[in-house]
């Protein structure tokens, strides 16, 4: 039987999940909008490095619910 707080760290590790990738898709669209005053080295490389950022947490924070969701419902990881 699958436990209460099992299942809300799970729902809770997703939300943070969904929270980084909105933060992304909100990173990439603010480029885009922005490009159409003219790209700036310094805005390049603040884009790059904030995405490259968020990819690199939101990879991570999947990771984290693959093996949460693994563990909770008792699934073989292959």
């Amino acid at each position: 039987m699958l436990e209460t707080k099992e299942l809300v760290a799970l729902r809770d590790e997703i939300n943070e999940a969904i929270k980084t990738s909105r933060r992304l898709d909100r990173c990439h669209q603010q480029f885009l909008a922005r490009r159409k005053d003219g790209i700036t080295r310094a805005r390049q490389t603040s884009y790059a490095a904030q995405s490259a950022s968020l990819a690199a947490s939101l990879k991570a924070e999947v990771n984290g619910v693959k093996q949460t969701a693994c563990t909770v419902l008792n699934l073989v990881r292959g």
